[in-house]
């Protein structure tokens, strides 16, 4: 069953629409279902990658496979973020407005996944980057997210009807 409007989060989406964070493009449910099929993918890379010694390459598989079910689950609504910086931040704030309450951990989890994506793609001296902890906590996080994104993209309607 699809619903007809999503009432949730409305007036924090159509803030991030009026600042340009967000954008509505044509709203596309079988590319929303190809993206979670490539995050799928990105996870079973990170758990390749996280047996060998390049746990920052692990932990980006696993950062891209959160953001593109993130992605999926506002393409099926017609919108995606806005250009310019904070491109990946939207997406968790524009997911969790429409869907906490309930409390979406995994969702929030893409927080702190993107803190140390951020910290190990560009790091400082003597600055931590990700570890094998991360990586493990950052596969489990974007299984997560993928389960979010499978539950909501075949109910959630196009945003604004």
């Amino acid at each position: 069953m699809i619903l007809n409007r999503w009432e949730q989060g409305r007036s924090s989406i159509d803030k991030l629409l009026s600042q340009g964070r967000l954008e509505r493009i044509e709203p596309n449910r079988d590319h929303a279902y190809a993206l979670i099929e490539q995050a799928r993918r990105a996870t079973s890379s990170a758990s390749v990658l996280s047996a060998t010694e390049d746990t920052i390459a692990a932990f980006n598989a696993a950062y891209d496979a959160a953001r593109k079910a993130l992605t999926a689950i506002l393409v099926n609504q017609g919108l995606r973020p806005g250009g310019g910086e904070g491109g990946h931040a939207v997406l968790r704030e524009a997911v969790l407005a429409q869907l906490e309450p309930p409390t979406q951990l995994s969702i929030r989890a893409f927080g702190w996944m993107r803190q140390v994506r951020n910290s190990s793609s560009y790091p400082e001296p003597n600055a931590p980057v990700a570890d094998r902890a991360d990586v493990t906590e950052a596969i489990r996080a974007a299984l997560e997210v993928i389960k979010v994104a499978e539950k909501v993209v075949p109910v959630m309607p196009v945003y604004g009807r």
